[in-house]
C-alpha cells in the first residue's frame, strides 16, 4: 500500500523520469513561459508610457531603443500575426460550439 502511494506521489524518486526528452520539453516550457512574461512586461511598460495599439504611427517620432523595439513588435503583430491568430480563434470558437451542440444532443 505504501508503494502504491509512492508511485502516485510526484516527490518520490519512483515517479521521476530519467528521459532526456522530458527534460527537453520542460526546458522549452520554461523558455516559453519566460518569453511570455517578458512580452507581458513590455506590453505593461508601453501601456504605462501611454502608447496604445492605435497610435503605432505616432510612435515613429519617439526616440529610444525601447520605443523602436516596441514599434517593431507592433508592426510584426499587425502585419503578420493578426490574421492567423484571428483564424485560430474563430476555429476554436467554432469547435467549442460544435462540441457544445454535441454534448446537448447526447443529453437528450
Amino acid at each position: 500500500m505504501v508503494r502504491d502511494a509512492a508511485i502516485h506521489c510526484p516527490a518520490t524518486p519512483l515517479y521521476r523520469s530519467s528521459s532526456s526528452l522530458t527534460g527537453f520539453f520542460l526546458h522549452r516550457e520554461k523558455v516559453f513561459l519566460a518569453l511570455s512574461l517578458l512580452l507581458l512586461a513590455v506590453e505593461f511598460a508601453a501601456y504605462l508610457q501611454g502608447w496604445h495599439l492605435e497610435e503605432v504611427a505616432l510612435l515613429l517620432a519617439v526616440d529610444g531603443l525601447f520605443a523602436a523595439s516596441y514599434v517593431g513588435w507592433m508592426r510584426l503583430r499587425l502585419n503578420y500575426l493578426t490574421l492567423p491568430l484571428q483564424f485560430l480563434t474563430n476555429a476554436c470558437v467554432f469547435l467549442f460550439m460544435v462540441q457544445s451542440i454535441d454534448h446537448e444532443g447526447l443529453y437528450l
